[in-house]
């Protein structure tokens, strides 16, 4: 049988062609297909599934609240589970059919809690319907290989993704296309299965302005250690032949598939991930307070760390504000008892001064414990900065 190369199929069918044949692919996929249940689909594909995403996912440095272009989303499985997290996913196909199911199968999951439901995209093969520099990360799993004009699709990724971005992706190797499968799939179905070489591919991405590109070794299949090979592993004295096949297993692994990362401009870390947070704090109440009226508080605040701190985000993920927790009160203890924003975004080595007050309605004894909280990452107090305690006798 006649070998098929992805560059005929892409001279016979161009680019409008192949967008057509990824939609008739999705005509026969309804609601109980494998493709609703991934990653879970699957009992031989899961494993190898969610070790890839995983490697995936660890190397966006995701935040709360990030928007992530999700390239090449088929029936939007990741998608619907980057909502999940808190993300916002954008999910761009150039099939209908494949948008039509995921905008389905997502709402079917409404009675989950779905954090951020996915928005629809669809692909001309040619232009992602975004402005510039608008998504914070692209992900692209086990889809760039089906592109037949990967210099341009490279560069549009570079167009709408912000400063200090990341693309992420996870494809087979350079010899994709002479599989078995792969043949079967370009001659039953004319859908493209490239070959993916990482070396071209990051000299692609040089070339269009990504600063950074860096892969990360993942062994597709286990490397049985023993117990004992396992504590000289421990101890820093590993067996050569226990090194030796972990390397051949990483060269093989590496010329079957690989995970591979572009950086656009410099990083920029802030607080939708807890990396970099850390403050100082002093605070100051005014003295006199009395039950029924506010008790103002005056808070100097340091960003000691190296994460910018937000001040606006969709649904207030990854915002920085005040928090006043009260340890003890005459009606007991609340630990989220105020919160209050700052007045605007705040970098690295920058302050902040804000005057904020609490009604305590009872005359008293208060503990007031002030933090910062970085809204559904993490309290600053869990990384290492110190809290001010406030102790207000409240009089009638």
């Amino acid at each position: 049988m006649k070998r098929i190369e992805p560059k005929d199929l892409i001279e016979r069918l161009g680019v409008e062609g192949l967008c057509e044949t990824a939609d008739r692919y999705y005509a026969d996929v309804d609601l109980d297909d494998e493709q609703h249940f991934k990653p879970f689909g699957s009992i031989s594909d899961a494993p190898m599934t969610l070790k890839y995403l995983g490697e995936v996912l660890a190397g966006l440095e995701l935040g709360v609240g990030m928007s992530v272009l999700d390239f090449g989303a088929g029936t939007g499985w990741i998608s619907r589970h980057l909502g999940q997290m808190g993300l916002r996913a954008l999910a761009l196909d150039p099939s209908t059919k494949a948008l039509e199911l995921a905008s389905n199968f997502a709402e079917q999951e409404r009675a989950r809690p779905l954090g951020i439901p996915p928005e629809f995209l669809e692909f001309d093969g040619r232009r992602v319907p975004l402005s510039d520099e608008s998504v914070d990360r692209v992900l692209c799993f086990d889809a760039f290989h089906h592109v037949p004009n990967p210099g341009d699709i490279v560069a549009e990724l570079f167009r709408v993704l912000k400063d200090g971005g990341i693309v992420g992706m996870s494809e087979p190797g350079a010899t994709h296309s002479s599989s078995e499968m792969s043949q079967y799939e370009m001659r039953s179905f004319d859908v493209l299965e490239n070959d993916v070489d990482v070396q071209v591919l990051a000299k692609t991405a040089a070339d269009v302005g990504f600063s950074e590109f860096w892969s990360v070794p993942v062994l597709d299949h286990a490397i049985p250690i023993r117990p004992r090979t396992q504590q000289l592993f421990v101890r820093g004295v590993p067996p050569l032949k226990s090194l030796w096949r972990i390397f051949r297993g990483l060269q093989q692994s590496y010329s079957n598939r690989s995970v591979f990362f572009f950086r656009k401009g410099r990083e920029r870390p802030d607080s939708r991930r807890p990396l970099g947070l850390s403050h100082t704090l002093r605070a100051r109440a005014e003295p006199g307070a009395r039950a029924g009226l506010p008790v103002p508080i005056a808070l100097e605040i340091d960003n000691t760390g190296s994460a910018h701190w937000l001040s606006e985000n969709l649904r207030d993920l990854g915002v920085v504000k005040v928090g006043i927790q009260l340890v003890d009160g005459p009606t007991g203890a609340h630990p989220d008892f105020r919160r209050a924003s700052l007045p605007g975004p705040v970098g690295p080595g920058d302050s902040a001064v804000i005057e904020t007050s609490d009604l305590l309605e009872r005359s008293g004894h208060y503990e007031l414990k002030i933090d910062l909280v970085s809204e559904s990452v993490c309290w600053f107090e869990q990384l290492g900065s110190a809290p001010v305690t406030l102790s207000l006798d409240v009089a009638d």
